[in-house]
């Protein structure tokens, strides 16, 4: 790491612990094991709390007092940076993907409860909205207030050092040596933060990103401007690709936060065969994803693999209204 590399805050509850599955590393026949980034918090738990905690820290260093960003009703960053403003005393607008009649649940309402203002709006909005945001901003400061932007996830050059910095607290807290590790990919930042460190922390491993919506192609672009971002901002000598990241397709399902009666089965067995609960959003997509990896061989037997449980909980409870009885009939 270099001298310019940001200062972050201390918001999560660090070390995360890692955790070896026993019964899904018998059945699958390959040592397995979990990083519980489920743990980073109470209400601020997930991947999303390591990433803010450099984005607020270069809002607070410019002296913002409001954060706008955006993400869908169930957003698990969205929760988690409502969370983490209201900890902070900053002021926080975060305009959703979705209108007032969705139901108050999950994250949303624990959203509400934190005292975000919401703005929802339409996906032609969303897609547009780098001018919601600036609109925001001037709006913000003719009232005599500083905002500060994050994007989706915070997944930008700034919020993916938080997952640069978690590949040297795995290689610090672990004598085992991982041929593997497999991570929802949603927005970007987690997975260029993990491929980052991985190669700044010379660990060796194969990451493995599972797309959980849109595509290979998509995220490919996503990646590129990220590590534009860190190359021209803090890591100068970084060598590192967009063609050396690997983004696995074929996972989303019915589209983003959806799933269907398969996926939820499988979430309800893992969860009974080893205690570990995941989310129909990202996470259970993810194991999706890493259980055909070995079923290809292309994880095989005998190998070390880390999967990243990135949260969620707060998303899995607001879609409970999905499970139905045939959920949870063998």
């Amino acid at each position: 790491m270099t001298p310019g590399t940001p200062k972050p805050l201390s918001l999560a509850q660090l070390p995360t612990p890692i955790e070896r599955l026993e019964a899904p590393s018998s059945r699958l026949g390959v040592n397995l094991f979990v990083k519980r980034d489920d743990l980073t918090g109470g209400i601020t738990s997930g991947n999303k709390v390591r990433k803010l905690e450099y984005s607020l820290a270069q809002a607070l260093s410019e002296g913002c007092d409001v954060i706008l960003s955006c993400g869908a009703t169930q957003t698990n960053h969205g929760r988690a940076l409502a969370a983490l403003c209201a900890q902070l005393n900053l002021k926080c607008q975060l305009f959703l993907l979705g209108d007032k009649s969705d139901q108050h649940l999950g994250n949303h309402l624990l959203t509400r409860i934190l005292g975000a203002q919401i703005n929802y709006i339409d996906l032609h909005q969303y897609k547009d909205r780098q001018k919601l945001f600036q609109r925001a901003k001037q709006d913000w400061q003719q009232k005599g207030h500083k905002a500060f932007m994050i994007p989706t996830g915070a997944s930008d050059a700034l919020g993916s050092f938080g997952y640069v910095k978690a590949v040297e607290e795995i290689a610090q807290q672990s004598s085992v040596e991982f041929d593997h590790v497999v991570v929802a990919v949603g927005s970007g930042g987690t997975l260029v933060g993990l491929a980052v460190g991985n190669a700044v922390f010379e660990q060796n491993w194969k990451i493995h990103g599972i797309t959980v919506c849109d595509d290979k192609d998509y995220f490919g672009q996503v990646a590129e401007e990220i590590l534009d971002g860190l190359k021209k901002e803090y890591l100068p000598e970084l060598s590192l690709c967009v063609q050396d990241l690997n983004f696995v397709d074929g996972f989303k399902g019915r589209g983003y936060g959806r799933s269907d009666t398969r996926l939820r089965r499988q979430l309800i067995q893992l969860a009974q065969e080893c205690g570990l609960v995941l989310d129909p959003v990202y996470t259970m997509k993810a194991w999706q994803g890493l259980e055909s990896l070995v079923d290809r061989s292309v994880i095989r037997p005998g190998e070390n693999v880390l999967f990243i449980h990135t949260g969620g909980t707060g998303g899995l409870l607001g879609h409970g209204g999905n499970f139905g009885i045939q959920d949870f009939e063998s």
